[in-house]
C-alpha cells in the first residue's frame, strides 16, 4: 500500500509554525507480511514499512520489518534523516485508528 499525509501541528507552536498549522508531508508505503483471523489469539499481524517525511529544514526517515500492525499505534524506528534531521534516531508513530496522530520523537547526535 502506499499513502500520503499532511502534517499539522497539533496544539502548540513548533517547527517555526503555530499550532494547527500545516508543517509537512509524510508519504509511507507498508507490506503486510502477516495477517490473522480473529480466532487466532496469539497471533500478531505484522508489516514492512518505509517512510519518508518532509519538514521544515530536511526530512525524517523511517522503516522497519515485520512490524505489529494489530495495536491502537504503529511504531516505526527513525532510520535518518536530511538537513537538520541529519542523524537522527527515534521513533515515528502513527495511529491506524481514527484518531489520525502521528508523533516523532527524535534524538540528535
Amino acid at each position: 500500500y502506499v499513502s500520503s499525509l499532511e502534517l499539522l501541528n497539533r496544539k502548540v507552536a513548533q517547527l517555526g509554525k503555530p499550532a494547527h498549522s500545516p508543517i509537512g508531508t509524510m508519504e509511507f508505503t507498508y507490506t503486510i507480511r502477516k495477517q490473522c483471523t480473529s480466532f487466532e489469539v496469539t497471533c500478531v499481524a505484522t508489516a514492512d514499512f518505509d517512510t519518508v517525511s518532509v519538514l521544515p529544514g530536511g526530512t525524517v526517515l523511517a522503516s522497519g520489518r515485520s512490524i505489529p500492525i494489530s495495536d491502537t499505534t504503529i511504531t516505526i524506528p527513525v532510520t535518518g534523516g536530511t538537513g537538520r534531521y541529519a542523524g537522527a534516531t527515534g521513533t515515528v508513530t502513527i495511529s491506524p485508528s481514527s484518531r489520525k496522530i502521528s508523533t516523532y520523537e527524535l534524538r540528535f547526535p
